[in-house]
Order: C-alpha cells, then sequence, then structure tokens
C-alpha cells in the first residue's frame, strides 16, 4: 500500500500510537479521516479481523470514511459489497460500514477493532 503519512506530524503520532484507545482530535482539513483509514486499514488486513467503521451520517460514511478507506486500501481489498456495506480483505479480515443515523445498527457484532470518523 502507498500509505503518505508524517510519522512526526499529528497523523504520524496517531498511527503509531499503540494504546488501545486512540482518538486524532482536529479541524476541517486535518486529516482525521485519512488517518483513520489507514489505522483501520493496519487493523483490517490482519486474518479473521472484524472491524467497524462509523461515520455520524450515511453520506458522510459513503462520501468521505469508505470512499477514503477504499482508496488507501484498495491493493488488499478483496471483495466490496455496497448494498451490505461490507469490504472483505484478502487476509481474511472484514469492515463492517455503518452510520450513526440510528444507534440500534450499530449493536450486536463482536468486534475486533472501531473506527470512529
Amino acid at each position: 500500500m502507498d500509505i503518505k503519512i508524517d510519522l512526526y506530524g499529528k497523523q504520524g503520532k496517531f498511527f503509531m500510537c499503540a494504546d488501545r484507545f486512540s482518538a486524532f482530535v482536529g479541524g476541517i482539513g486535518s486529516g482525521k479521516t485519512y488517518a483513520g483509514a489507514v489505522k483501520a486499514a493496519e487493523f483490517a488486513v490482519k486474518p479473521g479481523s472484524l472491524g467497524l467503521a462509523v461515520a455520524p451520517t450515511y453520506p458522510m460514511l459513503k462520501d468521505a470514511s469508505m470512499r477514503s478507506f477504499v482508496e488507501l486500501a484498495d491493493p488488499a481489498i478483496e471483495k466490496i459489497n455496497k448494498s451490505d456495506m461490507t469490504v472483505q480483505m484478502r487476509g481474511g479480515g472484514e469492515v463492517l460500514f455503518r452510520s450513526a443515523d440510528n444507534p440500534n445498527r450499530l449493536r450486536g457484532p463482536n468486534l475486533h477493532w472501531a473506527w470512529i470518523d
């Protein structure tokens, strides 16, 4: 994957953080979605990994979060199911993309990781 991260900037500090929970807080255009997609792709390629990517609304999920993830992780993606909003990775990992419009839809799956964009 051709990932462009400034390892010495805020994105790099977020990406390199090994804490169980991490957050990248910044203003519009600070690279939050891109940095989150990079970190999500890192977890998604692990065999058997099940992850959840969440955005506040469906348009934001489709137009920003999922688009950024797919563009970044394209070489590692096996299959994209746009009707189910899922991505299967070549290594056996899976990513579920959900909006927070209806919080009850976020319940249920036992996840290995989550990305809230």
